[in-house]
This record gives structure tokens, sequence and C-alpha cells, in this order.
């Protein structure tokens, strides 16, 4: 699959028809032998805004600054629609050089990057991020460049991606948090406002990057007092593009003390916390010290605890160490003493737990270790 396919089958097909080809092919290149082809009703169906007490399933996450996130997670049959629409916008659109989530390539080592040795770091929270971006707001950008959809692709695509929320009184379609789609959505609506708040650093001389609802600006000068004329350039861009700012995660962090962008520090080069690294060395010291066994019962409840797991079974002691050790070589280096130090360390206590280790195995170590990379990600930024 590839634009110049995307646009060729829109501009040949009818809506429904086109759509619905261009699911199929996404799906027969994600799946392969294994894709059975979507049929035109289930694509009706979960593009209705009435179906939405079949189309997603809601439950809370524990937040790392207190309370709770919601989090709705679309049913299978709508879940494998949404991959295979990620699919396409993701042929058809490359985020702003600005967008550093939900990017390929990109990270938020990638993000934090842009912000080292810096005099200050300012830093901008978006509230209510996924629930800001409308149904009405997805269509009429997909009716545009770089898409240009018809009307009635673009009503079907933003039925599939939002679902219907109340507060008692107003009814909204929205992007849920937890869709496929979602993160995609998200660069797509936000190109034009990274373009323009991209102006404005460049016009007071800072450096500027986002990742999802993360907002950095950093500087060897100070422009972020409450009343500059940056601060109130920079409120007049974010309300008139429909977002709000969350004032109490607004902070300006000064050289001296500890400054960190998505979770990564950035005082002279990246880095991570003492925490963090003292984290992995204890899960380390007592599996070799006591055994794999006990270091999973003591490793288990607290996790699950701390971290609000929320997946069937039990967390992988093995995936959870692995991926914590991909994310450490991501900030510091592969050559880093620290990282190369405690990656022989697990490397010899797994050698010593599977001696043996097969294709199959390997292949689903692998996969797990790249999934607790993703969930750590993702807890960064709660």
């Amino acid at each position: 699959m590839d634009k110049e396919r995307i646009i060729e089958t829109l501009n040949t097909h009818d809506c429904k028809t086109a759509l619905l080809t261009l699911l199929n092919d996404a799906k027969q290149e994600y799946l392969g032998d294994k894709a059975y082809p979507f049929e035109l009703r289930q694509i009706t169906f979960y593009s209705n805004p009435a179906s939405d007490v079949k189309r997603y399933k809601d439950f809370e996450i524990p937040k790392k600054s207190g309370g709770t996130r919601k989090i709705s997670a679309p049913v299978e049959g709508l879940k494998i629609i949404l991959k295979c629409m990620n699919m396409i916008l993701q042929e058809i659109y490359e985020p702003s050089k600005y967008a550093m989530g939900f990017a390929k390539n990109r990270s938020v080592v990638d993000n934090a990057k842009r912000h080292i040795n810096q005099n200050y770091v300012f830093n901008i929270d978006l509230k209510d991020f996924f629930p800001s971006i409308t149904r009405a707001r997805i269509c009429a950008r997909l009716k545009v460049k770089p898409f240009e959809f018809s009307d009635d692709i673009a009503r079907m695509i933003s039925g599939l991606c939002t679902m219907k929320v109340t507060d008692g009184e107003n009814i909204k379609y929205v992007l849920p948090q937890g869709a496929p789609t979602s993160p995609t959505l998200t660069n797509i609506i936000c190109d034009k406002l990274d373009h323009k708040l991209a102006g404005l650093a460049k016009r007071f001389g800072l450096n500027y990057s986002r990742y999802a609802d993360d907002i950095t600006f950093s500087s060897s000068h100070n422009v972020y007092q409450e009343e500059s004329d940056f601060r109130k350039e920079l409120q007049r861009i974010i309300t008139e593009d429909g977002f709000v700012i969350n004032d109490k995660k607004t902070r300006l962090q000064k050289r001296g003390g500890r400054q960190e962008v998505t979770g990564v520090i950035v005082c002279e080069k990246a880095n991570v916390t003492k925490k963090y690294v003292k984290e992995i060395r204890n899960l380390l010291y007592i599996w070799e010290r006591y055994g794999y066994d006990e270091a999973v019962k003591r490793f288990h409840p607290r996790y699950k605890a701390e971290k609000g797991y929320t997946k069937k079974g039990n967390p992988n002691l093995d995936a959870v160490l692995g991926g914590k050790l991909l994310y450490l070589k991501m900030v510091k280096g592969e050559n880093d003493s620290v990282y190369k130090r405690l990656q022989g360390k697990y490397d010899h206590l797994m050698e010593v737990k599977n001696p043996i280790i097969n294709q199959t195995d390997n292949q689903t170590n692998n996969e797990a270790l790249i999934s607790e990379l993703e969930n750590l990600l993702d807890e960064l930024l709660k």
C-alpha cells in the first residue's frame, strides 16, 4: 500500500467501496494470509455514532500525578478496522518535524534532546487533549491537503474514529484515548498548531517541540514571565486552535536545578533519574541473590500497585527489566558504562534462567520487551 495507490482507489470508486477496498488492502498487508476481508456492513455499523454502546469499553488507570485516567478501548471488531485505518492515514500524512510523539523513528528521547543544556526549559500541558478533538474537526481536516477526501469519506472515517460522550446535557463526538487511530489524528489536527508555535519560537529565539499534549520551549534567555509578550501570544495561539492550557502543569525549569522533558533529564546531556537506575539495579540484585522465583514474588505486588497493571495475568519480570534497559540505552547510549554493566548482568541472568532458547521463544521475548518499552514510554507521559 502506498500513497499513489490510495489516491487512485479514491478517484476510481464510490466512497464506501473505496474505503472498504483500502481497509481490506491494509488488512491484507497487516495480517497476510490470515486476513478475512471486511464487509461493508461492518464499516457502516462502526461508523454510525448510534452504535457507541457496542463500540468501546471503558476502564481507568492510575495517573503518575494521582487520580485516574479514563481509557476507552475499542471492541475487537472495531479495533482491527482502526488499526488498518491508521495504516492508511500514516501512509498519506507525515507529521511535522516538531511533532515528536506517535511518529516513526521519533521518541521521548528525541524530544528531550532538542532542549539539552539550556538556561531555561518551559513546559505546558494541553488540558483534556483527546476529548478536545471532535468529530467535526477531524472531518474538516480530512477534506484538505494532504488528504482531500470527499465529504462522505471524511464523515465515515471521522465516525469510525470518534466516540460519543455526554456531560448530562450536551452530546459530543470526540477522540477516545485508547483507539489505534487517536495518536495519529492528534498529530494531524495539531499540524497547524505546530507551525504556529514554531513561528512563535523563532520570533523569540527559542527551541520548540511537542510530544502529544506535552509542549516544550527552551532557550538561553528568559521570556517566560507570566505577563510577557511571549506568554500572551502563546495563550492566544493555543486558544485560537481550540485547546486549553492546563495551568497546574505549567512549569519553568532553570539551569542549576533538575531540568526534565518528557521524563528525560536534559541539564547537560540526556539522562535518566538516579531512582530509575536504582530500580533496575535492585531488581537485578534480588534476582541474582535470591533467585528468579523470589524476585518475581517481590516484584509482582509492587509493580501492579504502582503502575495500575490492567492486563490479564501477571507482568513479566524479564520483559519489564528488558524494557527498562532498552529505554536506558535509548537515553544514555549503548556505550554508556552504567548501561553496559546493567545489561551485562541482565544477559548473564537470562542465560542462567534460559540456557537454551529456541527461535519461537526468542521472538516471544522480543515482542514482550517491545511491549514493555511502549508501556514505559506511556507511563512517562501520564
